[in-house]
């Protein structure tokens, strides 16, 4: 067992200790006095640096205020372009349909009347052959007549020609 302190163990009021060394009152007022002064410095040099980082934190934040309201205005301006470019997309996305159906319109229209000058020149080349084999057939007609009627002259002609031979011979 450790040895058990005694009650005489009291210390006197100008009786103090530093670093276990006994002082005396001057030396403890010198001591005092130093710590005072060394905490003052401490007290300072924190102040300052308070006073520092509060000014930092101050031009910090008025930094970060800036820069939020920055991008408040740059986020509200963006969302008005992109407001104002959607409208015109659409705009323009209708005006686009519009001639999209318009053309399409036409085209069927095209489409349409190509198929009637097709149907329409169909029948009429139907027509038109129709007439070129009545023509042929007229002329092929108009060949065998003119042939017939060729060897019908001729054989007049014949009949002439030995009756004036015979006319003249017997003369």
């Amino acid at each position: 067992m450790p040895p058990k302190k005694g009650k005489g163990g009291k210390k006197k009021a100008g009786d103090t200790e530093v670093n276990g060394l006994p002082m005396l009152p001057e030396d403890r007022v010198m001591y005092l006095e130093s710590k005072e002064k060394a905490l003052e410095n401490e007290l300072a040099q924190r102040s300052e640096s308070a006073a520092l980082a509060l000014s930092e934190y101050v031009s910090t934040k008025e930094i970060l205020d800036k820069t939020r309201e920055e991008a408040e205005t740059l986020r509200e301006s963006t969302h008005g372009i992109l407001q104002s470019m959607t409208r015109q997309y659409r705009g323009m996305e209708e005006d686009l349909l519009q001639k999209i159906v318009t053309r399409e319109k036409k085209i069927q229209e095209q489409r349409d009347e190509i198929a009637m000058l097709k149907a329409s020149f169909a029948e009429h080349k139907k027509q038109k052959v129709w007439e070129l084999r009545q023509k042929d057939d007229e002329m092929a007609s108009l060949r065998k007549e003119t042939k017939e009627l060729c060897q019908h002259f001729g054989g007049l002609l014949k009949e002439a020609r030995t009756f004036i031979t015979e006319t003249l011979a017997e003369r």
